[in-house]
C-alpha cells in the first residue's frame, strides 16, 4: 500500500518525460494521495540547461541517486532505447519500486524476463504508454475482458506509416515525399526503419496479444512486412479497385502478423488517416468495437502514464499475469498482391499477373508466404 504522500521519478525528459511532468504539476485530485515529482534522471549534459528552464525540479545523471533512494515508490521510464531502459527497469524492480514505461522495444524484447522478474518481487509494471498511447488501449481492454471474451483484433498502430499511406493516397505522394513530410513534422524519427519494416507495430502487436489472450508468444515468430517498398503504382491499384492500403497489425489466439492490406474504401480503417491509430477487437458480447485516437505525441502519451500511476496507487491491476509460453502458427489464408523486381522467382504462387512487375497470388497462409519471400527484398506484399 502506498502512503498518503508518493514520490515518483522520471528517467529521460525529452517530449513523454516533460509532458510527464507538466501533468503533475496539475494535481490531478484523482490520485487520492499527494504525488510528488522526485527526481528526473538525464544525461549530464542535459542537467545545467535543464535546471536553469526548471529549477523547481532535481535533475540527476546518476542512476543509483534514484535506485538507491527509499522515498522513491514509481519510477518512470521515457528514455527510449533498450539496453540502459531494461537495466534500469530490473534494478528499480529489485529495489522494490513500481515501474512505469512506454518503452514498447523492451517490453516485447524482454517480456518472459520481466515476467520472472515481477513473480519474484513485491513490485509492479506498467505500460500502457507503450502502445497507441491517446487511446488507451490496455485499459480498455482490461475492463471489457471482465464481462467479455475477446477473439482477435485488427489494428493501426504505427503513425509514422500511417501518416505516409494517408499522404500517398490523399495527396498522391510518392513514398519518399509522405517520409520527408512525417520528418518535418516529426512524426518519422530520423531513422524510420523500425516503422517502415513494421518492426515496431510487431512490438506492439506481441504486447496486446499477450494481455488479451493471456499467453507468452515468441517475437521472433511474429511475421512483419512493412511499406519501404510501396509505389504510386501500388496506391494507383488499390484505388481503382476502390480500396485504400493500409499497415495493418491482426492477431488472434493463433496468428499475429503485421502487414498491408487493401481495406475497402468503405471501412472505418480507410478513413483512420494521419498519425491516428485504431484498433478493432472482436468479441463474443460486442461482436467488433473500434477504438480510435492518436498514437503518440507528448500529452497523449503523458496521459497513459498519469492513468498508469493512478491504477498503481488504487491496485487496481496488473498488466502481466499468470501465462503459458505459446507458439505462433500464422496458418491465416488469404490472396496478396505482390510488386517488385523479383517477381518473377514467384511464378509457383502466382494467379495473375497485373503487370511484368506485379502479380496476385494463388490463396495461401502467412507462414507459407513469409516463406517464399523473405528472400527478396525489393518486393512491396499486401494482403487483398
Amino acid at each position: 500500500m502506498f502512503d498518503e504522500e508518493i514520490n515518483v521519478a522520471v528517467l529521460g525528459f525529452g517530449t513523454v518525460g516533460e509532458g510527464v511532468y507538466q501533468l503533475l504539476e496539475k494535481r490531478f485530485d484523482g490520485f487520492g494521495p499527494t504525488v510528488n515529482l522526485s527526481k528526473v534522471y538525464v544525461r549530464e549534459k542535459h542537467i545545467d540547461e535543464l535546471t536553469k528552464k526548471y529549477p523547481t525540479v532535481e535533475f540527476t545523471s546518476n542512476i543509483n541517486d534514484i535506485i538507491d533512494d527509499d522515498k522513491i515508490d514509481i519510477v518512470i521510464e521515457c528514455m527510449g532505447g533498450i539496453d540502459d531502459a531494461y537495466e534500469f527497469m530490473i534494478k528499480s524492480l529489485k529495489s522494490g519500486k513500481n515501474f512505469i514505461t512506454s518503452n514498447k522495444e523492451v517490453m516485447a524484447t524482454y517480456y518472459s524476463k520481466i515476467k520472472d522478474e515481477i513473480d519474484n518481487t513485491y513490485s509492479n509494471i506498467a505500460y500502457e504508454a507503450s502502445v497507441c498511447g491517446g487511446i488507451p488501449i490496455f485499459h480498455i481492454l482490461y475492463d471489457l475482458k471482465r464481462s467479455d471474451t475477446i477473439y482477435g483484433y485488427m489494428a493501426i498502430i504505427n503513425g509514422t506509416t500511417n501518416y505516409i499511406l494517408s499522404k500517398m493516397t490523399e495527396n498522391t505522394l510518392t513514398f519518399e515525399e509522405a517520409l520527408n513530410d512525417a520528418k518535418k513534422l516529426g512524426f518519422a524519427e530520423r531513422d524510420p526503419s523500425k516503422d517502415i519494416e513494421g518492426i515496431d507495430p510487431k512490438y506492439k502487436a506481441l504486447l496486446l496479444s499477450n494481455f488479451i489472450f493471456e499467453k507468452s508468444y515468441y517475437l521472433d515468430e511474429i511475421i512483419n512486412f512493412g511499406i519501404k517498398n510501396i509505389t504510386k503504382k501500388d496506391i494507383e491499384f488499390a484505388t481503382m479497385n476502390d480500396k485504400v492500403i493500409k499497415l495493418i497489425a491482426f492477431s488472434d489466439i493463433n496468428n499475429i502478423f503485421v502487414m498491408p492490406m487493401m481495406i475497402d474504401e468503405k471501412d472505418t480503417f480507410s478513413n483512420v488517416n494521419e498519425n491516428l491509430n485504431a484498433v478493432l477487437l472482436y468479441s463474443e458480447n460486442l461482436k467488433e468495437s473500434y477504438y480510435i485516437g492518436p498514437g503518440a505525441g507528448k500529452f497523449p502519451t503523458a496521459n497513459s502514464v498519469i492513468l498508469d500511476i493512478k491504477d498503481m496507487i488504487n491496485g487496481e491491476y496488473k498488466f502481466i499475469d499468470t501465462y503459458v509460453e505459446k507458439h505462433i502458427s500464422n496458418n491465416f489464408v488469404s490472396k496478396y498482391y505482390i510488386s517488385g523486381k523479383s517477381i518473377n522467382n514467384l511464378s509457383d504462387i502466382k494467379e495473375s499477373t497485373i503487370d511484368k512487375n506485379t502479380i496476385t497470388t494463388v490463396e495461401m497462409s502467412v507462414k507459407e508466404l513469409y516463406n517464399k519471400v523473405k528472400e527478396f527484398e525489393d518486393l512491396f506484399i499486401c494482403k487483398i
